[in-house]
């Protein structure tokens, strides 16, 4: 009986076949599943990618130094010039103009637009590029002398602002001047007394005044060349344009004819 009884053992019932295999399952998994990986540690990582890194680190570098020593972006702005100087009245054509680019906020001292209100003295003064023209200048005529390659405004031509701001009664009278060191010392809404001296001789110089208390519309002084804004060289010259009463006009359009003209700046 008892050989019969290991042979036919009782089968086990289905809840303990199941709690059989559950812990089966957690003891070896089942064969095709992967097990995760083991967390790499930081020395692992840098190891692995310090390649990259590397590259990317030194791309960064180069990029930053570019960036460092790459010129700033000037925005700039168009103006009119002349290709070659020419002399006031002259009526301006199409070979004689062309258009260049100056950086926004560039200054050309002692060419602000003339005649300019006070409330923009400082602007006029320093020459900067609000001034200066947008529309085609061609076929119209200069009110004073302009050099090449100087950006032209307004209050060059004739017609502009350089004749709206004359008051009653009142003409522009571009005047020669010898003395271009003194000119540069001159600008835009100064107050000048006019003074012609005429040689005589053997004897002193007569001198006389021709206008008082003229508004200086415009100055523009000769080439400074290589002795700077000191410079006592009278051989330059400068032009400038003065607001006085028409009655004055023709006699201080004549005067350099006669003599020597001078301006002496006045309160």
């Amino acid at each position: 009986m008892s050989q019969l009884a290991g042979r036919f053992r009782p089968h086990p019932s289905p809840l303990r076949r199941r709690a059989r295999t559950a812990r089966g399952a957690r003891r070896s998994p089942a064969r095709g599943t992967r097990l995760p990986s083991p967390r790499r540690t930081p020395g692992e990582w840098w190891a692995r990618h310090r390649r990259w890194l590397s590259a990317l680190c030194v791309f960064v570098a180069v990029w930053a130094g570019l960036r460092a020593v790459a010129p700033a972006q000037v925005p700039t702005r168009e103006a009119w010039v002349l290709t070659t100087p020419q002399a006031a009245g002259h009526t301006l054509g199409a070979d004689e103009v062309r258009r260049v680019s100056f950086p926004l906020h560039a200054q050309f001292p002692g060419t602000g637009p003339p005649g300019a209100s006070d409330d923009t003295a400082e602007t006029a003064a320093s020459g900067v590029s609000s001034g200066w023209i947008e529309a085609s200048v061609v076929g119209r005529t200069l009110a004073v002398p302009w050099p090449a390659g100087l950006p032209l405004h307004e209050g060059a031509l004739t017609g502009s602002g350089l004749l709206r701001s004359l008051g009653p009664g009142e003409v522009a009278v571009p005047l020669s001047w010898d003395d271009a060191a003194a000119a540069r010392l001159i600008s835009s809404g100064d107050r000048v007394d006019v003074v012609l001296s005429i040689p005589r001789d053997g004897e002193a110089p007569s001198s006389r005044v021709l206008a008082e208390d003229a508004r200086v519309l415009w100055c523009e002084a000769g080439a400074q060349g290589e002795q700077g804004w000191l410079s006592t060289d009278r051989a330059s010259g400068a032009t400038v344009v003065l607001a006085v009463p028409r009655s004055l006009a023709a006699e201080l359009s004549s005067a350099p004819q006669h003599g020597a003209v001078s301006l002496v700046l006045t309160r």
